[in-house]
């Protein structure tokens, strides 16, 4: 399973994080939408992200098999939090022909946290630049995983 991820640069960094995922899994999923938060129950309320890509949403059930459309490209970029609220997305088909591709095809000073992707096929473009992730495609300065 996967709970986010993080591009390392030196070794404390892998165990404090290291550290800071083991303290994530021991808290417990909210069972209400927090205050200042958007819940997002199904595939229509998570496709609703792109509408408000600075906006706080938190996922309140697990996903699977849903159809997802890429939330941010390179002129609208995901600056705002989704809190997975330690839920899954399993079963994650995307294959676009777009540059950036992945649940999110482009973050910039946004927060994923406590997010588990599972059993997850992304493809992408044919362009030279083309950035494929399964989380996300482009990440660009500023942006938090936990």
């Amino acid at each position: 399973m996967l709970y986010g991820f993080c591009i390392f640069y030196k070794n404390t960094d892998v165990v404090n994080s290291i550290n800071k995922i083991e303290n994530l899994k021991n808290e417990s999923v909210q069972t209400t939408v927090p205050e200042g938060y958007i819940g997002i129950y199904n595939e229509e309320d998570f496709a609703n992200i792109a509408k408000d890509l600075s906006g706080n949403y938190i996922l309140m059930v697990d996903m699977t098999d849903k159809t997802y459309t890429i939330i941010g490209s390179s002129t609208k970029t995901f600056t705002g939090i989704l809190d997975g609220n330690y839920h899954t997305i399993s079963n994650l088909n995307i294959s676009m022909s777009t540059q950036y591709v992945g649940l999110f095809g482009y973050i910039n000073s946004g927060t994923v946290k406590k997010l588990t992707l599972e059993n997850e096929t992304v493809k992408g473009g044919s362009a030279q630049d083309t950035y494929i992730g399964g989380l996300v495609g482009y990440n660009q300065s500023g942006t938090t995983w936990f």
